[in-house]
């Protein structure tokens, strides 16, 4: 399902609003064009469930925001007026990922090694925090045997950045196809953190915990841009 909003330039403000609901499933280890079956059982490699591509949600919010002038003597109007605000806000939800064995309990040297799930233990966690994002507690090696834990049983963090910018053009006296554009962007403005998914591999002494950030932390820029 997909929605679309647009508020076309009225009274200096454009403003997009775009939101998918989807849901993917496959019947392999990577994308759709990857290949690869991730089976641990190679007799049985056909094993559907949603895929790591799978992206319930995204919103994504769009605007630039020419900023009203304020009534001021004409040098300080030259310096205050005639900025231009705009921005992309992205909200997105995360993607499936696979528990795998970190050694070789089945002995089949196979890299797809699933483990087993523990009965009555949930894979969700009261306290979630990057040292616990899921219940380690319900996943136990399978010695010997094929596990029975099913394939991208859990979903990595969700996506929330904020990206911002103001800039402002300068005509220059001596042409009217000259001008210079100052602009101060921020990329992940609010500094939120984008966790990675975490450690996923039974037997690691991380497991369970988030080790790294999917995107990086603010960054600000700051440009000079001349057009002639």
């Amino acid at each position: 399902m997909q929605a679309h909003f647009e508020h076309r330039l009225t009274h200096g403000l454009s403003l997009t609003i775009a939101y998918t609901w989807s849901h993917e499933l496959d019947n392999q280890a990577f994308d759709t064009n990857g290949g690869g079956c991730g089976c641990q059982n190679p007799r049985d490699p056909h094993e559907w469930a949603s895929g790591t591509t799978d992206q319930r949600q995204s919103l994504a919010i769009g605007y630039v925001w020419a900023l009203p002038s304020a009534k001021v003597a004409p040098v300080l109007g030259r310096i205050v007026n005639g900025w231009t605000l705009n921005g992309l806000a992205l909200i997105a939800a995360g993607n499936p990922y696979d528990i795998l064995e970190s050694s070789d309990t089945q002995n089949t040297d196979n890299q797809w090694e699933r483990p087993n799930r523990v009965l009555g233990e949930k894979l969700s966690v009261s306290n979630r925090s990057i040292d616990a994002w899921f219940n380690t507690a319900a996943f136990a090696p399978s010695i010997l045997e094929f596990g029975n834990s099913s394939r991208n049983p859990l979903v990595s963090p969700a996506t929330r950045t904020v990206n911002l910018a103001i800039m402002k053009d300068v005509q220059m006296p001596f042409s009217e196809l000259q001008r210079l554009q100052m602009r101060f962007e921020a990329f992940n403005a609010l500094n939120t953190p984008q966790w990675a998914a975490p450690d996923a591999n039974l037997g690691d002494g991380t497991f369970g915990a988030v080790q790294s950030t999917a995107l990086n932390n603010r960054e600000l820029q700051l440009a000079l841009k001349y057009f002639f």
